[in-house]
């Protein structure tokens, strides 16, 4: 009889610009390579764990987290993510999965990038734009 997996592997990562008063974890972390192409000149960490089958995101989190972390989070000031995906309490973790420590939002997406698209407009950058109908 084979026995199925009695493990999973999630890594929580952060930006240090995201959390300027230190970092969000108890535990040392390594600094990688920055995931986002949007920033790649920011400094990103990340920190990996051990976690038994169908664990909860707060199982992950809650002996992690600094008291200043875990603040910022009940505040809304911090946010937590599962690839991109806002957290869900009770959400089960998979293996593989990167938990993200996010800082808080600085722009509204959808006004930067219609800004974005705006000033690309004007410089003629694309000519997409232009004369089409």
């Amino acid at each position: 009889m084979t026995e199925g997996p009695v493990g999973i592997t999630v890594s929580l990562v952060w930006a240090e610009s995201d959390w300027p008063d230190g970092a969000p974890l108890q535990a040392r972390a390594r600094r990688v390579a920055a995931l986002a192409v949007a920033a790649p000149q920011q400094i990103v960490f990340e920190h990996r764990i051990q976690l038994p089958v169908a664990a909860r995101i707060e199982e992950a989190l809650e002996p992690l987290l600094t008291q200043a972390a875990r603040a910022r989070i009940a505040q809304r000031l911090a946010h937590v993510a599962v690839y991109g995906r806002r957290m869900r309490p009770g959400m089960t973790l998979f293996d593989g999965d990167r938990i993200e420590l996010l800082g808080p939002i600085s722009a509204e997406p959808r006004q930067a990038r219609m800004r974005r698209v705006s000033a690309e407009r004007a410089e003629g950058a694309d000519s997409r734009w232009r004369g089409r109908r």
